[in-house]
């Protein structure tokens, strides 16, 4: 890696780089989220052709008129959860009917999954699991799964497409795409024991794609759950008539002791050429939820690293253009103020480009931010094959200058 002596300089300012108390890439790998040897799940063979949403475990006052479904049914005769199985994306659809929400349920002691199928959001919701209960506790066996699902916006007036709320989420090839939307595409608040695992997944969002948060106010602590994310496409985020702000993975807060983003690819290009909101440049963002998180050391609240352990490797990035003062495309820093925002950083062999942008790296302890193998010859050349422009590679601001992504980073 060529090293400026300006930058050599700067890092000897900087302080000690800790490389040996970094946690391995082994450790910090996406994870998928364990599943018991034996487990059971009661299926329910949906035919093809457009099916009625449905509610579990929910009183009447969300409008379905399809029949309720009931927990007690399943976990009263020793199985772990329920499993709806379709005919095939497009072949079989949940549809609202009307309804806000076009699948709800509450926590259970057990896993909710679909498969081979497409749900059609509602105007509030396509799968919305677990309502909001900030006083009880945790239900750690709440788990959301989904495989060969597509989850699709059915109007301008839909808000997110899957919401859960203290709910494990497990979530595989498949599409959820809400650029027809108002807000997030997945909205994660809180976890109910071991995180959130994303593979083969691809978003589209009028928002932020994949948003996960844990207010204190909203959600309980759960200390050592993980955020994974694997082999996923962002094709669109921040679109016109976005009644929040824009992002590709956005984690506010999360109080999880890892988060890796591995083997993805973001693309989000202005229109024709023009400059976009800066909004639409942001493909990473960690924050601290604006000061209202939990600790990922050990869930105290408002108290030390607001998220944990960060990777990014292996992931394509094109976006912008950006403005003239360097629009952010991936950040790391508070929004509020006083505490750390992760306890390592670590941005390796990425390919990140486009005009005028930045990563921004503030808030993480020192001796435990790496940037570096980004930008290569080699992964310009591989980006080049997926029509990715490599004209312009994305930027560093240093205090007194600013560097190449490519020229790397240790402080």
């Amino acid at each position: 890696m060529r090293t400026t002596t300006r930058l050599a300089q700067w890092l000897r300012r900087s302080g000690p780089f800790d490389r040996d108390r970094m946690p391995s890439l082994g450790e910090l790998a996406p994870r998928p989220l364990p599943v018991k040897a034996s487990r059971r799940l009661f299926v329910v063979d949906l035919p093809e052709g457009d099916v009625p949403g449905f509610t579990i475990d929910v009183p009447g006052w969300t409008g379905h008129t399809a029949d309720r479904k009931w927990t007690s049914t399943w976990l009263s005769e020793g199985y772990d959860g329920i499993l709806f199985r379709g005919k095939g994306k497009d072949k079989t659809r949940i549809v609202p009917n009307g309804v806000e929400s076009t699948v709800m349920f509450d926590r259970m002691p057990g896993v909710v999954r679909f498969e081979n199928l497409t749900v059609v959001c509602g105007s509030r919701h396509g799968i919305w699991a677990g309502l909001e209960h900030p006083e009880e506790d945790v239900e750690p066996l709440f788990r959301l799964e989904t495989f060969h699902v597509d989850v699709l916006s059915s109007g301008p007036r839909t808000t997110w497409g899957v919401f859960t709320i203290q709910c494990d989420v497990d979530l595989r090839s498949g599409t959820i795409d809400t650029t027809n939307g108002l807000e997030h595409t997945l909205y994660v608040h809180g976890v109910a024991q071991f995180g959130v695992y994303l593979l083969n997944m691809t978003f589209r969002s009028t928002a932020e794609c994949v948003k996960i948060r844990s207010s204190t106010t909203e959600t309980r602590a759960v200390p050592g759950a993980a955020l994974g994310v694997q082999s996923c496409v962002f094709a669109f985020w921040y679109r016109d008539g976005s009644s929040r702000g824009g992002g590709g993975v956005v984690c506010q807060g999360t109080g999880l002791k890892g988060i890796s983003v591995k083997g993805c690819f973001f693309r989000n290009l202005g229109p024709n050429g023009a400059i976009p909101s800066n909004q639409r440049t942001r493909a990473i963002m960690i924050d601290d939820g604006e000061g209202d998180y939990y600790s990922a050391l050990d869930g105290t609240p408002r108290e030390g690293p607001a998220n944990g352990h960060v990777l990014i490797q292996f992931c394509g990035i094109e976006t912008g253009p950006g403005s003239e003062n360097l629009s952010i495309v991936i950040r790391c820093g508070n929004l509020g103020a006083g505490h750390k925002v992760a306890r390592s950083f670590r941005v390796l062999d990425c390919g990140v480009w486009g005009q005028r942008l930045q990563l921004q790296l503030s808030d993480i302890p020192s001796g435990k931010t790496v940037v570096e193998g980004n930008n290569t010859p080699a992964l310009a050349e591989l980006s080049r094959l997926y029509g990715v422009d490599t004209s312009h590679e994305a930027l560093i601001p240093l205090p007194d200058h600013v560097i190449p992504l490519s020229e790397g980073l240790f402080r």
